[in-house]
């Protein structure tokens, strides 16, 4: 499979032209700005160097995968209304589409969020890649490691870190004049530098099975929140496939955040260090 080696700075490596499509080079600008994270080391980068190896594998299975890239910033979606994601096949051997963040229309204080949900994506497709012969709606092999792992919390013992990620951008929120129509838009702007503060609410989200974002809607009044909620982590299968793309986010973009995480939850950052393995290597 051709690839192009030159931009990613990889020896020995390369990014597969699908990551270059109409010339957009986002893949390159967000490898760029994860070098400069503490946490980027020669294993969280393979969420980036594996790549050639993911998208060789679910060839082999019968996928071809799409890369679009839309404006992040801007909640601009792609062909079909989708947002930014990893939409699995809709039949065997059928397309994959990863539709990822346009780097290029990002501003400089939103580049932090953008590239590390990037990362999260690519640890999704990546967790498709290796579950082989993987049947559309079963839980990957990596999402069967956890699923059994996960623990159930209560929001009431969600630690005050978590509860703190985001405090200055809340505190900024509250503070503004805003319309329904112009919410997400503003908090996305406040929280854009604010790189991982969404993905561990979402892990305590998932850990609460969706009560934590919604305990927050009813009781911050207007402080920022995210997660998925209790509609999407009904499902142990969802709360599995969410951990494991934040953790690995996370391990690279803030590995201070990891490292509370686990001091509070240890028996299950060991199980997600396992899945990581299986994913990774």
């Amino acid at each position: 499979m051709g690839g192009r080696g030159g931009d990613s700075g990889y020896k020995g490596s390369s990014i597969p032209e699908q990551f270059y499509s109409n010339g957009n080079k986002s893949i390159d600008d967000a490898i760029s700005y994860a070098k400069g994270m503490d946490g980027y080391n020669s294993q969280t980068a393979k969420v980036f160097t594996t790549l050639s190896d993911t998208i060789e594998r679910l060839k082999a299975d019968g996928h071809e995968v799409e890369v679009e890239y839309v404006d992040f910033q801007n909640g601009e979606t792609a062909s079909g209304g989708y947002g930014v994601g990893i939409l699995a096949a809709q039949k065997e051997g059928g397309t994959i589409r990863a539709i990822l963040p346009d780097m290029s229309k990002t501003t400089d204080d939103f580049k932090p969020r953008a590239a590390s949900v990037m990362a999260h994506e690519l640890t999704h497709l990546r967790d498709l890649a290796m579950a082989k012969g993987h049947k559309l709606g079963d839980l990957t092999r990596a999402e069967q490691m956890l699923q059994s792992k996960i623990p159930s919390i209560s929001v009431d013992d969600v630690p005050k870190f978590v509860k703190d990620s985001f405090k200055h951008a809340s505190d900024e929120f509250k503070a503004k004049e805003k319309t329904s129509k112009d919410t997400f838009a503003l908090i996305d702007r406040i929280t854009g530098k604010q790189r991982g503060g969404d993905q561990i609410h979402d892990v305590y989200d998932a850990l609460t099975g969706g009560k934590y974002v919604n305990y927050q809607s009813k009781q911050s009044k207007g402080a920022i929140e995210w997660g998925h909620g209790t509609g999407y982590y009904i499902s142990k299968g969802n709360r599995a496939k969410e951990l494991i793309a934040n953790y690995s986010s996370l391990k690279m973009f803030r590995p201070d955040l990891v490292r509370q995480l686990r001091k509070d939850q240890p028996s299950l950052c060991k199980s997600l260090d396992q899945v990581m393995r299986e994913l990774y290597g």
